[in-house]
């Protein structure tokens, strides 16, 4: 049976995992419909490769529509679909695919459930409802995951599978010079899209702390949604802001400037940040929510904290060095 892969990625993080479930899941024959251009690299010239490119609004009318042109022939073919990364389309696509193509449903679903408030949490809770009553597998990426979904949906008819988390990080980090303990310029490192369930709120408090410990503090985020926090942290001598989104090899460059990860998250599904990390070698303090736990204990990449800025993250930073760096890196790759 013959699959249709569809994916709506706008970035490397998930472009990467999307990539991934198609050298799975895809074979000859078979056909993609998406937006990132690399995911086309993938497949062979003897499958049928059909690229729409993403739109900006909320509920990308313009990929739905191309999705379901191409869907509208495959109608009573009983054709396989597999959705690699969440949209809005996903409310209309998959119930549609389930009644009238026939075939099985297959989705990596990234948050069980969502961190968003507003119209954006309400679409993909949505999302979930339609991706928990119509799919037959569901990919997940942490076993906390797979026990909220058992939780939250537990008559739903899919297969539940759990796979490790990867980053795009280990494309091009896996030859890549780790600097010396001594070379790093900061102490700590808080990067990734700013978030209020990320702790963004707290890092003005964080990062005091630090002063008063005389530790450095790398920021790597866009902080246009929080002005006041950019505005208080502009003010301390010991941070450094970095904003936008950088490319991927300057991000991990930026990253190896600093000794120790930190996630302060409020809530969490599981995170990209902490493989990233790992990846690149760099240790991760994280707080007790969600699959983080699951995650520095799977890739040995860290501790868990109750504070960033306590007396524990201290002892954990005056504890890393060379040598652990090396370990962390290569206990990634071994594992994935």
């Amino acid at each position: 049976m013959r699959t249709l892969a569809v994916s709506t990625a706008v970035n490397e993080d998930l472009d990467f995992l999307a990539n991934e479930l198609c050298q799975e899941h895809l074979t000859y024959g078979d056909m993609f419909v998406g937006h990132p251009k690399t995911m086309v690299d993938v497949l062979c010239d003897a499958r049928l490769t059909l690229v729409a490119v993403g739109a900006s609004s909320v509920f990308q009318c313009v990929n739905l529509i191309r999705v379901l042109l191409i869907i509208f022939p495959l109608i009573n073919k009983k054709i396989n679909l597999l959705i690699t990364s969440p949209s809005p389309i996903n409310i209309f696509l998959i119930p549609f695919f389930a009644i009238y193509v026939r075939g099985g449903v297959t989705v990596a679903v990234h948050d069980v459930s969502p961190h968003y408030g507003g119209l954006k949490g309400w679409l993909y809770k949505l999302q979930n409802n339609v991706i928990f009553k119509y799919s037959s597998k569901i990919i997940l990426y942490s076993n906390y995951s797979a026990g909220e979904a058992a939780r939250l949906y537990p008559n739903a008819p899919a297969d539940l599978v759990v796979k490790i988390l990867r980053t795009p990080a280990e494309i091009v980090c896996y030859e890549c010079d780790i600097p010396r303990r001594d070379e790093r310029e900061f102490d700590f490192v808080w990067w990734g899209r700013a978030e209020d369930y990320k702790g963004v709120m707290d890092l003005p408090v964080i990062a005091m702390k630090y002063a008063e410990h005389n530790k450095n503090f790398l920021v790597i985020s866009d902080l246009a949604k929080y002005p006041n926090i950019r505005a208080r942290l502009d003010m301390l001598d010991n941070v450094k802001l970095i904003s936008g989104r950088l490319p991927l090899v300057d991000l991990m460059r930026n990253l190896l400037t600093a000794k120790v990860n930190i996630c302060p998250y409020v809530s969490a599904t599981q995170s990209g940040v902490i493989p990233f990390c790992a990846a690149l070698g760099l240790p991760s303090l994280v707080y007790d929510v969600g699959a983080l736990r699951e995650q520095v204990a799977s890739l040995q990449c860290g501790e868990m904290v109750s504070d960033v800025s306590g007396a524990n993250a201290f002892e954990f930073l005056a504890s890393v060095n060379d040598s652990s760096f090396a370990e962390i890196k290569r206990n990634y790759f071994l594992d994935c």
